[in-house]
C-alpha cells in the first residue's frame, strides 16, 4: 500500500523543488529522450502516462500506474547531426546511446543504464588563443555513465503522487580536441579515447495528477547538477531539466493495461546542443489490439526553441509468450533532424 504518511510536508517539498527545476539556464544536458522504447515510440510523450518500468527514468510518480511486476531490457541509439552544403570541418551535432534494465512494482523501482553522449561542436570559448582557424576548430567530447538508480513513489491522496529516483553515477569524459574528420569518423575516434572516471550522485523527482481519465504530470532530471571532467580541465555538467505532460487514458483504474492512450509533453526549458537550442514538444499515442498481443504506437516531435526540425516515431510491440513482449521503435526527420532506433525485451505480471 502506498504511504500518506505527512502529505502536508511533503506536498511542499515537492513543490519547493520542482520549483527550483524552472530556475535554469541552457546548458549540456541529460535528457528524457535517450531510454525507453515505449516512450520514444510515442515521440517522447509519456511523462504523464509512465506505466511501466520505464517511468524510473521519465517519471517515478508513474510507478502505482504499473503492474505487480514490470521489467524492461533495452537497447537503442540516435543522431541529431547538422548536414548542410559547408565544408566538413564545419559540421556539428550529437549521437547517444543507451542500454539498461529496469523493473518496477507499485510503490518502488530499480534500474541500470549504460548511456554514452557524444557532441561533436565548434570549439569557441575553449579554444586555445594561438590556434590557427579558430573560428572553424572543433572539439569532440564523449560522456559514458554507469547509472544505478531506486526509485520511490509517495501517495498523497488517491489523485495526486509524488515519485524520487535517486541515482549514482559513474562516468567517463573523454575528448579529441582538436577534432578533424566528418561526425562519424569524430564519434567512432570518441570511443577509442581513455578518459578520468568520476562518481556522482543525483536525483530526479516527479509529480502525477490524477483525474477520472485524466493525469498531469511533471518530471524533473539532474537535480544536483552533477558533472565530470576530463584530461584538459574540461567540464562535462548535467544541467537540470523539466517536462510537462498531459495524458488521456482509457480506463482510470486500469493499471499497467490501458487499451488507449494519447499524450502530449514539452519541455520547460531551452537545451543547448551543438546545433542549435532546442526544447521539445511531443504528441503521440497508443493502441492495443488482439488482448493485448500487439500494441502500436506513433508520434511526432519538434522544436519550439531554434530551427523545429520536426521528426515522426513509430513503435510496436508483439506478445512472444505470456507476459512477454518484445518491442521496437524508429525515429526519422529531415537531414537536420533527429534519427534513433531501439529495442525492448518487456515482461509484465
Amino acid at each position: 500500500m502506498i504511504s500518506h504518511f505527512g502529505r502536508g510536508t511533503t506536498s511542499c517539498l515537492g513543490i519547493t523543488l520542482l520549483l527550483t527545476f524552472l530556475r535554469v539556464s541552457p546548458a549540456t544536458c541529460q535528457t528524457f529522450d535517450v531510454v525507453g522504447t515505449r516512450a520514444l515510440g510515442m515521440g517522447g510523450a509519456f511523462v504523464a502516462v509512465g506505466d511501466d518500468a520505464s517511468a524510473t527514468w521519465w517519471n517515478p510518480a508513474g510507478l502505482p500506474n504499473s503492474l505487480i511486476i514490470d521489467g524492461i531490457a533495452e537497447g537503442g541509439a540516435g543522431r541529431l547531426t547538422k548536414s548542410d552544403d559547408g565544408p566538413i570541418s564545419d559540421q556539428t551535432g550529437s549521437e547517444w546511446t543507451s542500454g539498461g534494465v529496469a523493473f518496477a512494482f507499485p510503490i518502488v523501482g530499480a534500474s541500470y543504464f549504460r548511456t554514452r553522449q557524444s557532441r561533436l561542436e565548434l570549439a569557441t570559448a575553449s579554444t586555445e588563443p594561438d590556434r590557427e582557424n579558430e573560428g572553424t576548430a572543433r572539439v569532440g567530447r564523449s560522456l559514458l555513465i554507469h547509472q544505478f538508480g531506486l526509485s520511490l513513489a509517495h501517495s498523497l491522496g488517491d489523485a495526486v503522487v509524488l515519485g524520487a529516483t535517486v541515482r549514482v553515477m559513474r562516468g567517463e569524459l573523454s575528448i579529441l580536441d582538436p577534432a578533424t574528420g566528418n561526425a562519424d569518423h569524430v564519434f567512432d575516434g570518441l570511443g577509442d579515447v581513455d578518459g578520468p572516471w568520476g562518481t556522482e550522485a543525483d536525483v530526479d523527482l516527479g509529480v502525477l495528477v490524477r483525474a477520472s481519465r485524466f493525469r498531469v504530470g511533471l518530471a524533473t532530471k539532474n537535480l544536483t547538477t552533477p558533472s565530470f571532467r576530463g584530461v584538459n580541465g574540461d567540464r562535462w555538467e548535467l544541467e537540470r531539466q523539466a517536462r510537462i505532460g498531459v495524458a488521456i487514458v482509457a480506463d482510470p483504474g486500469g493499471a499497467g493495461r490501458q487499451d488507449w492512450v494519447v499524450a502530449i509533453d514539452s519541455d520547460l526549458r531551452r537545451e543547448s546542443t551543438p546545433v542549435g537550442d532546442r526544447r521539445t514538444v511531443a504528441i503521440g499515442g497508443e493502441r492495443w489490439f488482439m488482448t493485448r498481443r500487439i500494441g502500436l504506437r506513433a508520434g511526432v516531435s519538434a522544436s519550439t526553441a531554434g530551427e523545429a526540425r520536426p521528426a515522426a516515431s513509430g513503435g510496436a510491440s508483439v506478445a512472444v509468450g505470456s507476459g512477454f513482449w518484445v518491442e521496437a521503435r524508429g525515429t526519422r526527420g529531415g537531414e537536420d533532424a533527429e534519427r534513433g532506433w531501439s529495442v525492448a525485451a518487456h515482461v509484465m505480471f
